[in-house]
């Protein structure tokens, strides 16, 4: 992988949409707060988000499966009518600043 890549999952249209993002750092608390925001609001899955800018190894699951380090997004509508959310979370932050720089563009 030479480039930064979004894969969507599904296609929707949002109402002034608010990216939250919560990344691994310091004692997971990012990570934590949007994985919480996702539980509550029943958020759903938008897409992937995958860098070459992530460390070098995999995720290995209970069942031996693996998987790249990745992004996830998520969104939650809001009936309302006010903004919509959406919601990033991640395995892992890029290790560089240009990588940092890379991932921001690619999201937005």
């Amino acid at each position: 992988m030479k480039e930064t890549v979004v894969r969507e999952i599904v296609k929707t249209e949002l109402n002034k949409p608010v990216l939250i993002e919560g990344l691994p750092g310091l004692g997971l608390v990012g990570k934590i707060a949007v994985r919480y925001l996702v539980k509550q609001l029943k958020a759903e899955k938008l897409g992937y988000l995958y860098s070459p800018h992530f460390p070098y190894f995999v995720l290995v699951n209970k069942k031996g499966s693996v998987r790249l380090l990745r992004g996830t997004f998520y969104f939650w509508k809001n009936t309302k009518g006010k903004n919509d959310l959406i919601l990033f979370t991640g395995d892992s932050q890029a290790q560089t600043i240009e990588g940092q720089y890379e991932i921001s563009n690619r999201v937005f």
